[in-house]
């Protein structure tokens, strides 16, 4: 059952939303959010890079812009497989290798 107190939350949360993309949704916003990620290794897959108050940080961070939230997962999960690429092994596999071959 909603309440009052419960509706006030979401009203001053979606205002905090308002002001994460305000500030995240500039290009320069953007740098600053991948580079924070980047630091916290959020996308990191090597276990002794992962830190749980940094992942939990970083999953904060997201919910506050509006990323990170229950009814947003399907479309989360379809812009990041719409995004995929193949840039980082397309810049393995094109460079001249040096002193020989494999």
């Amino acid at each position: 059952m909603l309440t009052i107190e419960l509706q006030e939350q979401a009203k001053l949360e979606q205002e905090d939303r308002k002001i994460f993309r305000r500030v995240f949704g500039t290009e320069d916003g953007k740098n600053v959010l991948t580079w924070i990620l980047n630091e916290c290794h959020y996308f990191s897959q090597d276990p002794k890079e992962l830190d749980q108050l940094l992942t939990a940080f970083s999953n904060r961070l997201l919910g506050k812009i509006g990323i990170n939230q229950p009814f947003n997962l399907f479309e989360d999960v379809a812009v990041r497989v719409d995004n995929a690429n193949d840039r980082d092994l397309d810049q393995i596999i094109n460079t001249k290798l040096e002193g020989g071959s494999l």
